[in-house]
């Protein structure tokens, strides 16, 4: 790693976040995934992003996904979405837009920084751009989702562990010298 490598950490603003499960039969998967304009991904640890970039849905388990818009006033027209599109099929939704906090984590030094202390393999050929893994990060749990190559990352945490994940990634900064 160069002198010039560094990682960034930014939280970011409010998210819409929403909780999704239904049976994962195709026809419905299809139906909701266009409704919410992102597909639902079937394979395990895997993200959906609609066209626009502002809306991903991240695969939770075999028939749970997690729904996150930029738009943190979107939750109740996902939730109407999601209903519309069920049809005859069970879904439950629930909004938990206050469940999580998030940080965008990125830079040349980013895989460095979170390998300090996560418990999931990052190298590129285990970890790409649109996967995603509930995991441990110095001991919070944590859900990450690699959003792009180069790489960045947006980590969502919960509330009462953000400000301990928050120094735990600042102090990771400051003891590899960024």
């Amino acid at each position: 790693m160069s002198a010039l490598a560094t990682a960034t950490i930014e939280r970011v603003a409010a998210l819409a976040q929403v909780t999704l499960r239904a049976a994962p039969e195709t026809g419905v998967v299809e139906r909701l995934g266009r409704a919410l304009g992102a597909p639902l991904p079937l394979d395990p640890n895997r993200v959906g992003v609609s066209a626009t970039g502002r809306r991903a849905v991240l695969w939770m388990g075999p028939d749970e996904w997690l729904i996150v818009d930029e738009d943190r006033a979107a939750a109740a027209a996902i939730e109407g979405a999601v209903r519309g599109a069920a049809g005859d099929g069970f879904v439950v939704t629930v909004d938990v837009s206050e469940n999580r906090v998030a940080f965008d984590v990125g830079g040349p030094a980013a895989r460095d920084l979170l390998e300090g202390g996560i418990t999931v393999d990052l190298h590129p050929r285990v970890f790409v751009a649109g996967s995603c893994a509930q995991t441990l990060l110095a001991r919070a749990s944590v859900l990450l989702w690699q959003r792009t190559e180069d790489p960045s990352y947006r980590l969502f945490v919960r509330p009462s562990f953000s400000a301990y994940v928050e120094a735990w990634l600042e102090d990771g900064r400051a003891a590899l010298g960024w």
